[in-house]
């Protein structure tokens, strides 16, 4: 059960433990989503989320998104600290990096688009919002590793934590708020977070009319990993 006094690292290996009853329980929620899909336009994208309470006493908000390539899931475990201030963890059955939101994520996400909504709907919200990613690392050299984050509404700022394999996110910050050279960053991460709801077939295509308007040399890399 993931506790108010937990750090970041004891959250994280709380929602593992609870994950896969959370996947066990989802099924049934996929498959018809799945066959929404099929009865509907094949080329849509179809977007819900869904909440659940484990035996573990832990809140999950599941995001499941279909689209011509397939289906995709994000699970998020959601808790309040000793503040009583919401917090959340991203966590993958694959193991990748998992994103730990601080009470900082939420506040300023909600100075800007949820003043008037309670917690949990601006955590629904948010999720439905902000699900699909892309990630840029600031400079593997440093010290601290500094990552960026961005999302459909903005960009997240936080640092990782290379031995949980674990970006702590920090704040988040709109669109209306970048400077010049960060504009120019996200059209790029952009970029990735499309690519990363396509199919291969999709994709080739993106990447051969990206080439054939000699724009593939500003592609980087997919930062969702599917």
């Amino acid at each position: 059960m993931i506790l108010p006094y937990m750090t970041e690292t004891q959250v994280l290996q709380a929602a593992m433990r609870d994950l896969p009853t959370v996947e066990r329980k989802m099924q049934r929620a996929k498959e018809l989503l799945r066959r929404k899909h099929m009865k509907g336009d094949r080329k849509a994208v179809l977007v819900e989320l869904h909440d659940y309470k484990s035996p573990q006493a832990n809140h999950w908000m599941v995001v499941m998104r279909h689209c011509k390539a397939g289906i995709q899931v994000f699970h998020y475990a959601w808790y309040r600290g000793m503040d009583k201030r919401m917090r959340a963890i991203h966590v993958r059955p694959d193991g990748n990096t998992a994103f730990h939101f601080s009470k900082h994520v939420f506040d300023r996400y909600s100075e800007r688009f949820s003043p008037d909504v309670s917690a949990e709907d601006r955590l629904r919200q948010f999720f439905l919002e902000n699900h699909m990613y892309s990630s840029h690392t600031v400079d593997l050299m440093a010290e601290t590793i500094e990552d960026i984050v961005s999302v459909n509404q903005g960009w997240l700022f936080g640092y990782r934590d290379e031995e949980e394999n674990l970006t702590i996110l920090t704040t988040f910050v709109d669109h209306g708020r970048f400077f010049e050279n960060q504009h120019k960053l996200e059209q790029k991460l952009e970029r990735d977070r499309l690519m990363a709801g396509m199919s291969l077939g999709q994709r080739m295509e993106f990447l051969r009319k990206l080439k054939d308007s000699d724009g593939a040399d500003e592609l980087g890399q997919v930062g969702n990993g599917y």
